[in-house]
């Protein structure tokens, strides 16, 4: 208001002043309308173009009453404000009513872009060159205003806030009596606010915590402290004792003046009675883990066991506190490892992990089998803080699952072998059994009509077929024996060299059908504990597989070497040669690999498996050096010891 009227006389002072007069209308920050007496606007400075947003040239000359119109919200509350300024423009020229002048109203107006403004408004007369004008000085006091709204509806609030709170409220004086308490902390202590006035706090305390708090209250005082706390028993009007939580804030002044003390107070007696039935639950079930056959455990974000039970430690042989040190994946097989970390980082993501299992080698060298069960542990706002997992020791059943699966391989084994043995029985053996009976058939109906080179050239096919035949069932007969265990290595003192060349003559027919000459020069007598019949099937089959793959009128070559601790035995062919992945097939024992021969003799597959067995069970080693087109040299050893 003062600036107001302070506005109004420096109008009277500077009024017959044109060059003042225009200097104040320009540079007051107030709003400033003249209106003459037909309610046309004269003057609307700065100021007021500021607050209503109009500009002056939009007005000068329009009737006042039109542009208030304008300027006031269009609601009921305004009708009477609406008649007041009519009244005082129609009246203000007239000098018996000039008790509506010189007073200042607050109004609401909207300014051309709809914003609400609030001012304070004076009314004054203005005689300027002898002509009367009403003056209306305005201060845009919009700020002000809505700065004391938010100030009260803050207050408002607080006090809400204040009587309504969960946690019981009392603000003291420095010496001790209290003039401001929330209805929750009456609540609490059961004390009403008139009896609580001037009542000492100390007093409320249980006896048994008394002397401890006011030593907490007093040194906290004297050393200009903030604050303290405690949980203690109170003493209700009532005579019951109750658990709470306080703080108790000290208030100073600039100067170090102790001006309030603002205690907060909590009920905790509910969670008192929960936390002393976890601990009792917590005690319980610690017995139980401990007790447990099973490890129970828990693991920490960054990989850590956070709790072990005794369980780990006779399953480990480690005491608990060694395994704590470390990562829990110290100990775990190195193929486990990857595994295990892709786990942890789904249990990061909050997911639940299937029963899973993981192997362990403790530090005295035992491997451990162990069967998890884990869940992720999750803190109160849902967030992962770690794993909470139970392990049971399942060695014994995984050396009992890997007994089970090592008995179903050699069941599928032998069923493989049965299969191999029918296969070869229903069709390798028809062959020579009909090369037999074709041939035999002609010399029984046409012998006398065939000549002496015909019946010599189907007796030898006859005795071809039947030497195949005879040496496919031995090999049938001895891998089968191989396949049940039933074939044992004998050995005894034999002469190598001598062995060698009755194989030789005992595959002789079946070279001459080629045409192939089968050398082996070696005079010298090689001795060797040997068992001779593992030692005669491996070199028939080796020399049949040469003679087999080797072109017609081509030579086999059968060398020695006779070192210190083994004999070495080698027999070249120069035919078809073997294929790298036909080899890795060959040294794998596939049984379901053959090839036919260079005219196109049909084999079972079984005679290179039954020598690589054969040579295994006796201590030595079959290599098969090849290359297509060139031939092969397959070399196998016989230790001496």
């Amino acid at each position: 208001m003062n600036d107001l009227l302070k506005q109004k006389r420096l109008l009277q002072l500077l009024k017959d002043d044109n060059q003042l007069f225009d200097e104040l209308l320009t540079n007051s920050k107030e709003g400033i309308i003249l209106i003459d007496k037909n309610y046309q606007i004269c003057e609307w400075n700065a100021g007021i173009e500021t607050i209503t947003d109009i500009p002056k040239v939009d007005v000068i000359g329009k009737n006042f009453l039109e542009i208030i119109e304008f300027l006031l919200p269009k609601v009921s509350a305004n009708i009477k404000l609406k008649s007041f300024i009519r009244n005082v423009l129609q009246n203000s020229f007239n000098k018996h009513n000039f008790r509506l002048l010189d007073k200042s109203i607050y109004l609401g107006i909207s300014n051309t872009k709809n914003e609400k403004k609030y001012i304070n408004t004076l009314f004054t007369n203005i005689q300027i060159n002898n002509e009367q004008f009403l003056g209306i000085i305005s201060k845009d006091i919009t700020e002000e205003k809505l700065f004391r709204r938010t100030v009260y509806q803050n207050e408002k609030h607080l006090d809400i806030l204040f009587n309504n709170d969960a946690i019981g409220i009392a603000i003291g004086k420095p010496d001790g009596g209290l003039y401001k308490i929330n209805q929750k902390f009456m609540d609490i202590v059961g004390f009403s606010f008139h009896e609580l006035r001037n009542f000492n706090l100390i007093n409320l305390i249980h006896s048994d915590d008394q002397r401890e708090v006011f030593e907490l209250f007093e040194k906290t005082k004297s050393n200009k402290g903030k604050k303290f706390s405690f949980k203690k028993r109170v003493r209700q009007k009532s005579g019951n004792k109750l658990w709470v939580r306080s703080h108790v804030n000290f208030q100073w002044s600039s100067d170090k003046q102790l001006e309030m003390i603002v205690i907060f107070l909590e009920d905790i007696s509910s969670q008192k009675k929960a936390e002393d039935a976890l601990r009792e639950s917590e005690r319980k079930y610690r017995f139980i883990a401990e007790k447990a056959s099973d490890i129970i455990y828990s693991i920490s974000l960054d990989k850590k066991i956070t709790f072990y039970n005794r369980a780990a430690e006779r399953i480990f042989e480690v005491p608990v506190e060694e395994l704590a040190k470390k990562e829990y994946s110290h100990l775990m097989l190195p193929k486990d490892k990857e595994f295990a970390k892709k786990l942890h980082q789904e249990r990061l993501a909050g997911k639940k992990s299937p029963i899973f299992r993981h192997a362990f080698k403790t530090p005295k060298g035992k491997i451990v089998h162990l069967e998890f069960s884990v869940n992720p542990l999750f803190d109160d706002y849902n967030q992962v803080i770690g794993s909470l997992g139970i392990a049971r020791d399942i060695t014994a059943r995984v050396k009992a699952e890997e007994k089970i699966t090592e008995k179903n391989n050699q069941l599928q084994e032998l069923v493989k072998t049965k299969d191999k043995l029918l296969s070869v029985i229903a069709h390798d053996l028809r062959d020579p059994f009909n090369t037999l009976i074709g041939f035999s058939e002609i010399l029984q109906d046409q012998y006398y009509e065939l000549s002496e080179e015909e019946i010599l050239k189907y007796l030898q096919q006859i005795n071809f077929a039947s030497n195949n035949g005879f040496n496919l069932l031995t090999n049938l007969l001895d891998w089968s024996k191989t396949q049940t265990d039933k074939i044992k290595s004998i050995p005894e003192e034999k002469n190598i060299t001598k062995i060698i060349h009755h194989v030789i003559l005992y595959v002789k027919n079946s070279a001459l059908a080629k045409n192939i000459e089968i050398n082996f020069n070696h005079a010298e007598e090689l001795i060797a504990n040997i068992d001779e019949n593992m030692l005669r099937t491996v070199l028939r089959n080796l020399i049949i597989n040469a003679i087999k793959f080797s072109y017609k009128n081509d030579v086999i070559n059968i060398t020695t070497v006779d070192n210190p601790d083994e004999i070495i035995i080698s027999i070249k062919d120069y035919g078809t040669g073997i294929r790298k992945d036909e080899i890795e097939h060959i040294l794998n024992k596939d049984i379901n690999f053959t090839k036919p021969g260079t005219d196109l003799e049909k084999g079972t597959g079984l005679g290179l498996i039954i020598c690589k067995e054969f040579v295994q069970q006796w201590g030595g080693t079959l290599t098969i050096d090849s290359a297509i087109g060139k031939g092969s040299t397959l070399s196998f050893s016989i230790p001496k010891s």
